[in-house]
């Protein structure tokens, strides 16, 4: 049998508490790249196995990039 750890990482984006769709949302740590859109509510979901110090950023245009440094742990 073989198991595995499953990591996920969501949430949403909004600007002046409106939700964004349509956003670029990317997670990188390293080498390493997750990258998804939020949906018509500004939602996001990303699965991978990134841990450790990360960078997410958010793209939409007409709008300024925005980046976060966040620290991110996988496991249970």
């Amino acid at each position: 049998m073989t198991s595995a750890a499953l990591w996920a990482q969501s949430g949403f984006v909004k600007s002046a508490n409106q939700p964004i769709p349509g956003a670029t949302v990317t997670v990188t740590a390293g080498a390493q790249k997750l990258t998804t859109t939020t949906d018509q509510n500004g939602h996001y979901a990303l699965s991978g196995a990134l841990t450790g110090e990360c960078s997410i950023e958010v793209r939409m245009f007409g709008f300024e990039p925005a980046t976060k440094k966040i620290e991110l742990h996988g496991g249970r």
